[in-house]
């Protein structure tokens, strides 16, 4: 190797390296940064992060439990939080209002809204055993209508599976069911990213992603309850409690699937539609991504309202138990319209909750 050739690649190296330490130090000071404005924030938004309801401690682990309605009302519903939801407790709210004729009952799971994380078994079994301990906890008896959104749902069928009387019916608010996770492994429902995204949360990165935080069409929520939902989802927007949870998600809907859907007990399925008026028109990021997919396929004879929720009307239609009805709205429904979500609520508890 000649001496300008040494020369060179001595040069080159250097260059490289101080590079390199210049990217490094710039990450450091833009991630030092970011944790330092986080914490700050969290410190000015310490004023909304009081828990409406109360802790109960099961097994070590602080569970935060919402009661809302009448509490001596003959029917009890548990709603179930979704494995991405971390502000139900307030985002249910409205929703709560417009049924307090019913003995209300929400849980953050280990990890989720005010429950601290505890590096809970996220396995379906132990997390329907947590429930059912807190309510045990709390002195509330069954059996109980379950109101699952996303994959609670799955949670929701499980539980209904075992312990078939404590659980009296089945509503579902654009929940999952097992079926719908066939095609899909562990390793690409959750992933790398995802588990970065623990540490991404930790130092205030969730606030960047303003995609995070929820609209608040249709002014549903108070100010102060807009606020609140971001100061939880910019500080808790994803908890090492809730990778574990999509992590075992799979695996989970593979044990659900095994017990199959029950058949014993009316289920209602309210399934979301954003295509549907009124939202369509509500939603200016829905309506132009529809605009946008239809100009994509070109195909003008396609009915992509209808195609909506087609793949699950389908899987429902094989059980003589389970109404199915699609209503206008994004995917967490009682957000946007909680009465006229409680209103079929009401509706479907009259006619079948004797």
């Amino acid at each position: 190797m000649s001496k300008k050739v040494k020369n060179f690649l001595h040069k080159f190296f250097k260059i490289f390296i101080i590079f390199m330490l210049a990217i490094l130090v710039i990450n450091v000071i833009v991630f030092v940064g970011l944790y330092i404005n986080h914490r700050s924030k969290c410190k000015k938004e310490a004023v909304y992060m009081h828990a409406p309801g109360e802790m109960v401690n099961i097994d070590g682990k602080n569970i935060h439990v919402l009661e809302g309605g009448d509490t001596e009302a003959d029917t009890t519903l548990v709603f179930i939080h979704d494995g991405l939801v971390c502000d139900d407790s307030i985002a249910l709210q409205p929703l709560f209002d417009e049924l307090s004729g019913y003995h209300l009952v929400y849980v953050d799971k280990s990890g989720y809204g005010f429950s601290p994380s505890a590096d809970s078994d996220k396995h379906i079994d132990a997390m329907v055993d947590d429930y059912r301990k807190v309510l045990q906890e709390k002195g509330i008896e069954g059996p109980y209508v379950l109101v699952a959104s996303g994959t609670g749902g799955l949670d929701a069928v499980y539980w209904a599976d075992t312990y078939k009387d404590e659980v009296q019916a089945i509503i579902g608010m654009d929940m999952n069911y097992a079926e719908q996770f066939d095609s899909i492994t562990t390793d690409e429902y959750t992933g790398f990213f995802d588990y970065l995204m623990i540490q991404f949360t930790k130092i205030g990165g969730m606030r960047l992603a303003k995609s995070s935080f929820p609209d608040n069409i249709g002014d549903v929520y108070s100010d102060i309850q807009m606020k609140t939902r971001d100061a939880i989802i910019a500080e808790r927007g994803y908890t090492r409690d809730m990778y574990f949870e999509n992590y075992y998600t799979v695996d989970n809907a593979a044990a659900v699937k095994e017990l199959g859907m029950p058949e014993d007990i009316p289920m209602y399925m309210l399934m979301a539609n954003p295509l549907l008026e009124p939202y369509i028109n509500d939603d200016e990021t829905a309506k132009t991504t529809y605009e946008e997919v239809k100009a994509e396929d070109g195909d003008e004879e396609f009915d992509y309202v209808a195609a909506y929720c087609s793949g699950a009307k389908e899987f429902y239609s094989q059980y003589s138990n389970i109404t199915c009805e699609e209503m206008s709205g994004p995917a967490r429904l009682y957000t946007y319209d909680p009465k006229g979500v409680s209103e079929k609520i009401s509706g479907f508890i009259e006619e079948n909750i004797k």
